[in-house]
């Protein structure tokens, strides 16, 4: 509350998230990113994103179709999958490791 009266004039949002309290530009968030690589024409044969915090749903809900996306926790998300903890996506991201290194 502090931050939000001591700012509440400036082009600022503040944004709660898991264990940390975001400041940022209006209008900028996560999900500009994907703005950024279709200006570019950026494109890639794999996109996997994960993250556990509401700051990353911006992301999550401007993904492309093919992207691989994971919410970790629980709560209402935008992500494809979801897993419970970061122990399990660590398992998984070792998974996709081993499975690339014995290909």
């Amino acid at each position: 509350m502090h931050l939000k009266n001591i700012l509440s004039n400036l082009p600022l949002e503040i944004i709660h998230g898991k264990a940390v309290v975001e400041v940022r530009i209006s209008g900028i968030n996560k999900g500009n990113i994907i703005n950024y690589f279709n200006n570019k024409k950026l494109h890639y044969d794999f996109m996997f994103f994960a993250g556990d915090d509401e700051t990353d749903e911006n992301l999550f809900s401007v993904l492309p179709e093919d992207a691989f996306s994971i919410k970790i926790g629980k709560g209402a998300t935008h992500a494809k999958y979801r897993l419970n903890t970061v122990k399990e996506l660590r398992f998984l991201l070792n998974k996709i490791y081993e499975n690339l290194i014995n290909d």
